[in-house]
């Protein structure tokens, strides 16, 4: 497993569905690029110039936006 440095976050892509609300399923060239993920891992928080780590605000699992 992956564990990012400092304030990074490894994001795993999620699928969009192949098929419509209607039922019509999209060829490969009519999708869009996903623009959602999901967190996989957390890095520990960044550095503060006093030394101290910032909490991050994401977690495991967490659904991400582009």
């Amino acid at each position: 497993m992956l564990k990012p440095l400092g304030d990074r976050v490894i994001v795993e892509v999620v699928e969009e569905e192949e098929q419509t609300v209607g039922g019509i399923v999209l060829a490969n060239n009519a999708k869009q690029k996903p623009q959602t993920g999901k967190v996989v891992a957390v890095g520990e928080g960044a550095l503060t110039p006093e030394g101290k780590r910032l909490p991050m605000y994401y977690t495991t699992n967490t659904p991400a936006l582009k």
